[in-house]
């Protein structure tokens, strides 16, 4: 009789277990999936600077200058203003006074709150990351 008693008291801890394994796995399998969303997000907004930089770019050796804000830009491009990987609009801007320089940025909505930010005025740097 004591053996089957034990036996008993075992298999609410294999129960236990066998939930805690699950749970964790669950929890695991959860972040994969949320840093390949994430990854997949920034690789999009970076390729959306980078492209819309290129544009801007085209634009300046066609004019001889560069649009002076989002809606010309829109206009040159023949299109909206691509979005970021969280689906918001890229942002655009000049400097106010000559119109030389510009920078085109988003905002990530992921728990880790970054800016991806291309300066023309150090093109070589790319689109980086500024934590906000």
């Amino acid at each position: 009789m004591d053996g089957e008693n034990q036996s008993h008291l075992h298999h609410p801890k294999v129960l236990l277990w066998s939930v805690g394994a699950v749970l964790i796995m669950t929890a695991l399998l959860f972040a994969v999936r949320s840093m390949r969303m994430e990854d997949t997000r920034v690789t999009r907004t970076r390729t959306a600077i980078k492209t819309l930089a290129d544009d801007v770019e085209g634009i300046r050796r066609k004019l001889g200058r560069i649009p002076t804000n989002e809606v010309e830009l829109a206009r040159l491009i023949g299109t909206s203003i691509p979005r970021s990987g969280w689906n918001e609009s890229l942002e655009y801007r000049t400097d106010k006074s000559a119109h030389t320089r510009y920078w085109i940025s988003a905002i990530s909505r992921d728990n880790n709150i970054m800016i991806y930010v291309y300066d023309s005025g150090h093109a070589e740097k790319g689109v980086e990351s500024v934590p906000f």
